[in-house]
């Protein structure tokens, strides 16, 4: 009797063991199923992955399939692997983290490579659709770097990392999304001008002086669901020795449905040779949205005195002299643009107190109130009361210029940005 308890007992674990073994087998298909669909809502292409391999909670896929929309399928034969690899109550699925193998390949003598490609914190939803939270929320953090671009051996540009870090709130499988916090940069971005192919930017660039590019890209920004609250505090690129160039954008009405409208309007205009259903729901989408503030700013770190002795140098002239001469002609040249007189002598202001102190360049919409995006298309049909409506200000080296600056000198050209 023991003999034969122990049997069933043995026979027992057995089919239970097999039984788990095809459930694993059973989550890894559904989970490269739910993996597909989500690529599919968010782009227009079609993924197909490759059989699947369990190890675990590990899940590897033996290469994939990209068909773009009206194009020939794309085969990559590098696996990929999904590590711990977890089911939610849900349906959906966690990933710690992805890992592709370092990718090199040569395209008509052009050399690429990518290493230690690496994205973390990954979620596949339970009924995958092209609702932006879905797709917002697919990854917490990307790393990818060195990468590099070469053509005979010789290194043309390279870029020593690339991050982006995401955070979820309550959290990033919560059904509920509220915000997102994003950051990311691409750092020891490296170009060397001198192995471009194309003679008249290679003459160009060495007449600048500027043989090789040395920078930065970096992105900061939060995105508030409930009230759409989309802060971009900073979107920049600046390279060494050149400048600085960076945006910031504060608006409201950004919400998931908003987004959502936005997406299925793109798509009904760019399925349709008639336009005006699509135009009009673009429109009627737009108008809840509002900006609250825009900045575009550029910091000089001699970009501009390379341009000016350029084309002082192309004009036969001391570089001196040659921007005296641009201070001189700034109120003919923007009196020749058709814009109002408020705009032209704030334009005309602002070319004097830049060229006689070249620093920093700024433009900033600054409203009294939120102002709605058709709102300012309408301020710009009507430019004489833009400055008023949008709350137009320019600062040069981080001092307000006025229109009534114009052609004054350079100490009377700003005055003090009491905004700040």
């Amino acid at each position: 009797m023991k003999l034969n308890h122990l049997g069933s007992v043995s026979l027992s674990l057995a089919a239970l063991l097999v039984s788990a073994s095809a459930a694993l087998a059973l989550d890894a298909n559904d989970f490269a199923s739910k993996l597909t669909q989500q690529y599919a809502a968010g782009s227009a292409a079609e993924l197909v992955l490759g059989a699947a391999t369990v190890n675990g909670n590990d899940v590897t896929f033996a290469g994939f399939t990209i068909t773009p929309k009206d194009d020939k399928p794309v085969e990559v034969k590098t696996p990929l692997t999904f590590h711990n690899v977890a089911e939610g109550g849900d349906g959906s699925y966690t990933a710690d983290s992805l890992t592709v193998p370092d990718v090199d390949y040569t395209d008509e003598g052009v050399e690429f490579s990518a290493k230690n490609i690496v994205l973390s914190h990954l979620y596949v939803g339970s009924a995958p659709t092209a609702d932006p939270l879905q797709s917002s929320r697919a990854f917490g953090g990307l790393s990818v770097g060195p990468i590099t671009v070469s053509k005979g051996g010789a290194p043309m540009a390279s870029i020593a990392q690339i991050t982006v870090n995401n955070s979820f709130k309550p959290s990033q499988t919560e059904a509920q999304l509220t915000g997102i916090e994003s950051n990311g940069t691409a750092s020891g971005i490296s170009v060397d001008l001198t192995k471009i192919d194309d003679a008249d930017a290679k003459a160009q660039a060495e007449a600048f002086g500027v043989t090789q590019l040395n920078g930065t890209i970096a992105e900061t920004a939060s995105w508030s669901m409930p009230d759409g609250h989309l802060k971009i505090s900073e979107m920049s690129v600046g390279f060494d020795e050149l400048g600085k160039l960076s945006l910031a954008v504060d608006v409201t009405g950004y919400t998931p449905e908003l987004v959502q409208a936005l997406s299925t309007a793109g798509q009904a205009m760019s399925a349709s040779d008639n336009n005006g259903q699509a135009t009009m729901q673009l429109m009627a989408a737009a108008q809840k949205l509002f900006v609250n503030g825009v900045s575009l700013r550029f910091d000089d770190a001699s970009l501009t005195s390379k341009m000016l002795a350029f084309y002082a140098k192309q004009a036969g002239v001391p570089a001196e002299a040659f921007v005296q001469g641009l201070i001189a002609s700034a109120g003919a040249m923007t009196s020749g643009m058709g814009l109002p007189p408020a705009l032209a002598g704030l334009a005309q202001a602002t070319i004097v107190a830049y060229l006689q102190n070249p620093k920093s360049l700024e433009i900033r919409l600054q409203p009294a109130a939120p102002v709605g995006v058709l709102d300012f298309m309408a301020a710009a049909m009507q430019p004489d009361s833009l400055i008023q409506q949008v709350g137009l200000k320019v600062l040069v080296d981080d001092q307000e210029v006025t229109a009534a600056a114009a052609g004054t000198s350079s100490d009377d050209t700003s005055s003090d940005d009491s905004s700040d």
